[in-house]
């Protein structure tokens, strides 16, 4: 019997202040890629989550992220474990967007959407001053997170 690849949904935030850029250049990286089964969007907007909750088997969100370890400037979160959700809690958020995503997952759980199939992938950013380029550093970073993406979700 043939079973048909459950359907990924990625989403990048970002905004065009260096390197919250970080969600979107992974999703251009992806976009390279033969990802038939992977539906690719980028957004300003976390709370653009909310509509591909119960429509998608899997949900991938990418963000930049401030204050992660130097040694992991790339982390892999599952929104069901607790230890990734308290990491998740604890890591410094920007707020460039006009809602951020622990208010999203907050209030996604409010409207008994699921959450429990979302992954969440962070990219450290150093630097977000408005209009300006994303660094060496996250732009290489986000070229070895859209990597792993893909290798993950080819292996689905």
């Amino acid at each position: 019997m043939n079973n048909p690849t459950p359907h990924t949904c990625l989403i990048g935030l970002g905004s065009p202040h260096g390197d919250d850029q970080f969600g979107w250049a992974v999703v251009d990286r992806l976009a390279t890629m033969e990802l038939s089964h992977v539906t690719l969007t980028k957004s300003e907007h976390p709370v653009d989550i909310l509509g591909v909750l119960d429509a998608n088997e899997r949900v991938i969100v990418v963000d930049a992220a401030e204050g992660l370890p130097p040694d992991e400037p790339i982390r892999k979160l599952q929104i069901a474990n607790e230890i990734d959700i308290r990491f998740f809690h604890e890591t410094p958020h920007r707020g460039t967007h006009d809602m951020g995503l622990e208010s999203v997952f907050r209030l996604a759980r409010s409207l008994k959407k699921p959450t429990d199939h979302v992954t969440l992938w962070v990219g450290n950013g150093e630097q977000f001053e408005p209009f300006s380029l994303m660094s060496a550093t996250t732009q290489s970073n986000s070229v070895r997170c859209a990597e792993l993406i893909a290798s993950e979700v080819s292996d689905a």
